[in-house]
């Protein structure tokens, strides 16, 4: 459907499976519709957003696109593959809730272009309060000692040629 024009368009319907075969077998699950153009023709672009929440212990996500028209009609796209790499390489982050000090661990598995990481915790107004580098050659296991408010905050790891990581944690000073 990438490039095609919309023709009498009711509406879009974003589809998702863990393989290409899940589809024949109507084993694929909807991740939401997005409304068509409507009547006519139109070659205009539109951009739609869907975020695929699905857990799965795969690391391929198949994904198409359901176009249903006006009449009835139904048009399929390509099916497209995506990799979401190394879904086992979650950061583990403990006490949470915290007092003063969380310990983060980084699995095995997580294995980024380059060993030097970056932890940084973020508020919720975006703000960075901490910062600190590491190497994992040296340490896979850190210690960030926390000196703000009770609150909501996310610890970002970041590494070259990774997707950020990130997790949410509870400040509770008792």
């Amino acid at each position: 459907m990438g490039g095609r024009k919309q023709k009498n368009s009711a509406y879009f319907e974003i589809q998702t499976a863990a393989s290409v075969k899940d589809f024949e077998t109507q084993q694929y699950q909807v991740l939401g519709q997005a409304k068509g153009s409507g009547a006519g023709t139109t070659a205009a672009v539109n951009t739609y957003h869907h975020e695929d929440y699905i857990q799965l212990a795969t690391q391929d996500r198949y994904y198409r696109i359901k176009q249903v028209q006006l009449d009835g009609n139904i048009e399929y796209s390509a099916i497209r593959s995506l990799n979401f790499g190394q879904r086992d390489a979650r950061i583990h982050i403990y006490p949470n809730p915290f007092a003063e000090q969380l310990t983060v661990v980084l699995p095995e598995k997580f294995q980024p272009k380059s060993e030097e990481i970056t932890l940084e915790i973020v508020d919720v107004s975006g703000k960075v309060i901490h910062q600190q580098t590491g190497n994992l050659a040296q340490s896979r296991v850190y210690q960030i000692d926390l000196d703000a408010g009770n609150g909501v905050y996310q610890v970002n790891v970041k590494a070259a040629g990774y997707k950020m990581l990130t997790k949410k944690v509870i400040k509770l000073k008792e």
